[in-house]
């Protein structure tokens, strides 16, 4: 969220919208390379809390904050497996979502 809110920031046009962005690729914090923008990813997983909350909800710990299935059923109080079936969903609906 935090990427997100600055990169909004930074694009709007009270904060020079048009001026380029530094990269983070000399930045030292894992930045996913693929995907096009956060704001793509932010956008996309917003979608997917409209379609399955508690899909979104895997993803932001998972993905976001690193936990294990494990950790992420314990963290969300549900069963291992649908964690698993709920990860499996969200990579692909994701997937789909930021192939458009």
């Amino acid at each position: 969220r935090l990427i997100v809110d600055h990169y909004r920031r930074r694009s709007s046009d009270k904060r020079g919208g048009d001026e380029p962005l530094i990269s983070l690729d000399d930045v030292d914090i894992p930045v996913p390379g693929s995907f096009t923008s956060w704001l793509d990813l932010d956008a996309a997983l917003e979608g997917l809390e409209r379609v399955d909350p508690v899909a979104a909800e895997v993803v932001q710990l998972r993905y976001i904050g690193g936990m294990s299935l494990e950790d992420t059923a314990n963290a969300l109080g549900i069963g291992s497996a649908t964690v698993g079936r709920k990860w499996r969903f969200a990579r692909t609906w994701l997937a789909r979502w930021l192939a458009d």
